[in-house]
């Protein structure tokens, strides 16, 4: 039976707190882009181009534990 797999969330506290962050920013945008809000505005205001950067990690380090599990599960 393969060991219980621990998502990269509950691995790490700080990038739990980062993805929470970013899907509350997401739902600000949202809101405000259904308003008709200026993308330029919505950029300044919420530093929306950085989120992108931090999403990217969040997916590179959920690869690496996947990988990871997968080794594991291997050489059990």
């Amino acid at each position: 039976m393969p060991p219980e797999r621990k998502s990269v969330y509950e691995k790490d506290e700080e990038l739990f707190r980062t993805k929470c962050i970013i899907e509350e920013r997401e739902r600000i945008i949202d809101e405000l882009l259904a308003e008709n809000v200026d993308l330029r505005i919505i950029q300044k205001v919420t530093k929306f181009y950085k989120s992108g950067i931090i999403k990217r990690k969040i997916k590179l380090l959920e690869k690496q534990l996947e990988i990871e599990q997968k080794k594991e599960i291997e050489h059990s």
